[in-house]
């Protein structure tokens, strides 16, 4: 048996649980209902990565980034001073009320962005928050199977240590 290597989830009882943290380059689900905590998990995962100065990046499918500013800011967290040394990264990743989607979505382009942040950085960490506002844009099981497949792919591929937050 080996040891993986962990990071610290920000949560001293939660890394006491999870016997150290989340595993390094691996990739977390965090599900659980409407205001169940998700974001701000995963908010203090971000603020431990800056405070360690290890660059991370936050895609946001359903705030804002001045919301999710907002948010951190009641933990205690200031997210534009993070954004300006260069450790935290807001990927506004949200649909405009208005759009419609035509055909089947593909998170393609997005992984492609993602992609280019990350060796533009230096990211290490990566919290992709609200995931299931994004796939249930597909309304074929299969496509929105096919989809996670490619993102569990180019997160394996990645090696970033990555959140995904999502309704169960």
């Amino acid at each position: 048996m080996y040891d993986l290597e962990k990071v610290s989830t920000g949560v001293t009882g939660l890394d006491d649980v999870l016997m150290g943290g989340y595993a390094v380059g691996r990739t977390t689900l965090i599900a659980g209902g409407p205001g169940s905590g998700k974001t701000n998990l995963a908010l203090n995962f971000v603020v431990n990565a800056c405070e360690h100065n290890e660059p991370v990046a936050f895609v946001a499918f359903e705030e804002s980034p001045k919301a999710l500013r907002r948010n951190a800011q009641t933990i205690g967290f200031d997210i534009a001073s993070a954004e300006a040394a260069k450790n935290m990264l807001i990927i506004d990743a949200s649909l405009p009320g208005q759009a419609e989607v035509v055909g089947a979505f593909s998170l393609s382009g997005l992984l492609a962005t993602i992609t280019n942040q990350i060796t533009r950085f230096g990211i290490r960490h990566l919290v992709i928050d609200g995931l299931d506002s994004l796939t249930r844009l597909n309304n074929d099981p299969a496509l929105e199977r096919r989809e996670l497949q490619n993102l569990n792919r180019w997160l394996v591929d990645s090696d970033i240590t990555t959140l995904i937050t999502s309704k169960s």
